[in-house]
């Protein structure tokens, strides 16, 4: 029998790409994948910070707060919070040996930067146990470091270029910025037309900005665009200070 990726593996697969894009930007020769930067641009491609936030955040009923980001979120009443998926999530990755080639180690050395730096924060769905990280409703938030200067705008342009030569990946829009709890951010949206037409959660968002120094990234998945756009406006009870 023929198998498929689960929707777990698919929101993992996606939060990493947010990341690889962020450092490597869109492809050049490549049309099927983000390409590395070469000896001359690594050392700019290198995080402006790699330090974690003081601390992964805390939820309260459905409030979500993270001191260190100065921020609250409150996500849906009745929500499950997905806590084995966010320690495996934070869990140490294994980058393999160092390469000997010095624009290959240059490579490996931004990438090992990248996966020190990012967290996940948060992961709710509406329905809990082992099946939460394969179904949607679900909002997932993480952060990386920023490189670059680059914005949320600049990531998902560069998500959209290796997106769009996926098959079974449609674009909805182009980024557009955003604005909740006045904090500057930018939307895409897309449909995992495979998933759909299995019933899955196909329709997501990806939702990035730029908070102290780190990415914010809201990866939201839906059943259908009404439920994905209603969702999407849960992020109305952002806060910051």
């Amino acid at each position: 029998m023929e198998t498929h990726p689960s929707q777990k593996t698919l929101a993992a697969s996606m939060m990493l790409l947010f990341i690889a894009v962020a450092a490597h930007g869109a492809p050049r020769h490549n049309q099927n994948a983000a390409s590395a930067p070469d000896a001359r641009t690594a050392s700019a491609s290198s995080p402006q910070t790699a330090q974690p936030p003081a601390d992964l955040g805390s939820v309260s009923g459905n409030l979500y707060t993270n001191d260190s980001l100065g921020m609250a979120y409150e996500f849906p009443k009745g929500w499950f919070v997905d806590r084995a998926w966010i320690e495996a999530q934070n869990k140490p990755v294994d980058s393999g040996p160092r390469p000997t080639d010095p624009d290959e180690a240059a490579k490996y050395d931004s990438m090992v930067a990248m996966k020190q730096g990012t967290h996940a924060l948060l992961a709710v769905s509406e329905r809990g146990g082992d099946t939460a990280s394969d179904s949607g409703p679900r909002i997932q938030l993480s952060v990386s470091p920023v490189f670059d200067n680059k914005t949320g705008g600049d990531i998902l342009t560069g998500m959209k270029s290796v997106y769009g030569h996926m098959r079974l990946i449609q674009i909805e829009d182009d980024p557009a910025d955003v604005t909740f709890g006045g904090q500057i951010f930018s939307r895409m949206d897309m449909r995992l037309l495979d998933v759909i037409l299995r019933g899955g959660a196909g329709f997501q968002s990806a939702i990035i900005g730029v908070r102290n120094g780190r990415y914010l990234q809201f990866l939201i998945l839906a059943n259908s665009q009404e439920q994905l756009d209603s969702l999407v406006h849960s992020l109305d009870s952002l806060r910051f200070k």
